[in-house]
């Protein structure tokens, strides 16, 4: 079984942007599990477990659901945590410009992937990139007025023309997640 989600990659400038800001929050709040660079992304779509003999049925559902976007721009900017900053399980980066655009595309995700069976989710989509985890809300003390001072910033432009489709390996230094599928936009 292969675990997998679909998203959008971000370019080098972006994740090195983000990179560094993730180095100044990790130096005030070590205990929150920082994501690495090379694995800041977009998830569209969570899908889980899939066998080998899916993969096909699950490739024509991406490139269906790609074909129907065009290719646009994704800003990337300020930081937040879900549920809220005051009790922070996720600390992100979120979509400014082009989050529409996200939005409409992992909504034709969800209805690809609804013919083949999958349930719909649950939660509204909110585009964004996960920065950080925070296991216990201590390990977030001093967050807050980190966040705060990036209310401003922008983190870069992303050109956004393929989804991918991860593949995320479980490892004891982290996941690492290694694109199997890229369907270009429009």
């Amino acid at each position: 079984m292969i675990r997998t989600f679909i998203g959008l990659e971000l370019d080098e400038g972006i994740r090195g942007e983000l990179g560094a800001e993730i180095e100044t929050l990790r130096m005030n709040c070590p205990k929150i599990n920082w994501v690495r660079p090379p694995n800041l992304h977009v998830t569209l779509k969570f899908l889980g477990a899939l066998s080998a003999d899916e993969l096909p049925e699950t490739f024509e559902a991406v490139k269906s659901a790609a074909a129907e976007a065009e290719p646009f721009s994704l800003e990337i900017e300020r930081l937040g945590a879900f549920p809220a900053l005051a009790r922070a399980r996720i600390v992100w980066a979120g979509c400014g410009v082009g989050s529409r655009e996200t939005t409409l595309l992992a909504r034709e995700l969800e209805a690809s992937f609804e013919v083949l069976g999958y349930p719909p989710e649950k939660k509204a989509f909110t585009p964004h990139v996960t920065i950080g985890r925070v296991r216990h809300p201590r390990d977030a003390d001093g967050l807050e007025e980190l966040v705060a001072d990036t209310q401003n910033t922008s983190y870069g432009i992303a050109d956004i023309e393929v989804v991918t489709l991860f593949m995320s390996d479980l490892k004891r230094g982290g996941a690492e997640y290694t694109p199997m599928f890229r369907a270009p936009l429009g």
